[in-house]
């Protein structure tokens, strides 16, 4: 629902523009802003979450949960090769010729 005010009413701050006759002239106003104010208005700042923070995606919600309470794993046993004793080596070449 609008309601219309009345013309008088509708614009009460509005000074009209300042003519040849009229010599005063407004200088900019003076304003003293006090560190309680500073401090109010940088709290009010900070304390307001990004707002890139809350669209992030489920999965790397998750991951990043799971990053933070994942038990560091051992590392794997290093690989060593098989050693065969030497008394075979004989044996396995002599066979290898035999197929050639």
């Amino acid at each position: 629902m609008s309601q219309l005010l009345p013309a008088s009413t509708a614009t009460p701050d509005v000074r009209s523009a300042p003519s040849a006759v009229d010599s005063t002239q407004y200088g900019p106003t003076r304003v003293l802003v006090t560190e309680q104010e500073v401090a109010f208005a940088t709290a009010a700042a900070i304390s307001v979450p990004p707002a890139t923070t809350r669209h992030r995606r489920l999965g790397t919600t998750l991951i990043a949960a799971i990053g933070r309470i994942h038990i560091a794993l051992p590392e794997p046993r290093p690989h060593y090769p098989r050693r065969d004793p030497n008394y075979f080596e004989a044996a396995r070449m002599a066979r290898e010729m035999d197929h050639l």
